[in-house]
């Protein structure tokens, strides 16, 4: 005889007829299934019994799958916005997609021979069922740890400027200590040397606004610099980062709103992004700036800009690593030996400064 019916059609009914049954029911069964005997044969109701083991099994799978698939999505998003620093090596947000098969490949023969036996004589995980069960435990644990991590580094994600709302970063590139007061901000700012001071949010009333600021120094502590102006205006717009570099021309400090502005959002790849500001009004224009790492090289050129000798340039995606500084002559030739040497990690917005020696009167940098 041809096949007759539907066999998942024949399980689905007998375990619906099984719980309808059970539940008017005040007869106790060994297995609920049993209540469907009146109805269906003993060998489906067998069968419907170890599917039903089974299908207990396969629960979690799902669940486990749909977690474990995040490791190419959310883990390698997450992973954007980390350093990748394992001792001296760099570890990229993809890379891990090939490290897992290969680790995958290296463990089975280590647990085969080594891992099982030594736990069999403990008594422990004989069989491949309480392996299994084990195994899930640790990996809801590493989705746990990921969880807590992405709780952690929101605490340093930038959040996206609204409309009426700006940030200024002051830069001082002076060689000594200053203090700031900006209009509406309390209290004094004080920046040290070389250093900077971000006010993450300024609320605005219009799209463009002018701040007025003092600054104060010693004046016989600070290189050559000698002499500031009363009071300082900077414009500022809405939805904008502005970086303020704090400078001087020969003994006279000024503030310079650095054009493009700055860029504080991390890159959607996880590669560090990188910009120079500067000011070296004795190199010509069309010098470059050189960083030579490892495997890469990058130029950052002195740009004939509205700015002048003091600007900065635009934001430039770079790879992760030490890179040393050559900078250039007073030719424009390029130094044959490097100045300085700095490290970029991954996830990382940087801008690094190159700029006249303000501590003595000479072409030094």
């Amino acid at each position: 005889m041809p096949p007759q019916g539907s066999v998942l059609t024949d399980v689905w009914c007998c375990i619906w007829h099984a719980l309808g049954r059970k539940i008017k029911s005040k007869e106790s069964k060994e297995h609920w299934l049993d209540h469907a005997e009146d109805k269906y044969d003993k060998d489906l109701i067998s069968d419907v019994k170890i599917l039903v083991k089974i299908l207990l099994l396969y629960i979690p799978l799902p669940f486990f799958w749909a977690l474990f698939d995040q490791q190419g999505s959310r883990w390698t998003f997450q992973a954007t916005r980390m350093d990748g620093q394992i001792g001296s090596w760099t570890l990229k947000p993809d890379q891990m997609q090939v490290v897992n098969p290969l680790f995958i490949l290296l463990f089975i023969p280590v647990f085969d021979t080594f891992v099982y036996p030594l736990l069999a004589r403990c008594n422990l995980l004989k069989r491949q069922l309480p392996r299994m069960f084990t195994g899930g435990i640790l990996a809801g644990v590493a989705f746990l740890v990921s969880g807590c991590l992405e709780l952690k580094l929101e605490t340093t994600f930038s959040v996206a400027l609204q409309s009426g709302e700006t940030r200024v970063t002051f830069i001082n590139g002076l060689p000594c200590d200053i203090a700031l007061n900006v209009t509406g901000q309390d209290p004094e700012i004080k920046i040290p040397q070389l250093q900077e001071h971000i006010i993450k949010s300024i609320m605005i009333n219009e799209a463009n606004t002018t701040f007025n600021v003092t600054l104060e120094f010693d004046e016989h502590n600070c290189g050559n610099v000698r002499h500031g102006l009363p009071h300082y205006e900077i414009v500022v717009h809405e939805e904008t980062a502005h970086a303020i570099m704090i400078t001087a021309d020969s003994t006279v400090i000024k503030m310079v709103n650095i054009e493009p502005p700055d860029d504080y959002m991390k890159s959607d790849s996880g590669l560090p992004k990188l910009r120079m500001l500067y000011n070296l009004d004795m190199v010509p224009f069309n010098s470059s700036v050189r960083l030579k790492g490892k495997f890469d090289t990058y130029d950052f050129f002195i740009e004939d800009t509205p700015q002048g000798h003091t600007s900065g340039t635009k934001f430039m995606e770079v790879e992760p690593g030490s890179y040393q500084v050559f900078l250039p002559t007073l030719e424009g030739i390029r130094e044959e030996e490097a100045f300085t040497s700095f490290d970029v990690k991954l996830g990382g917005v940087y801008n690094f400064l190159v700029q006249k020696s303000l501590i003595n009167v000479s072409d030094a940098m």
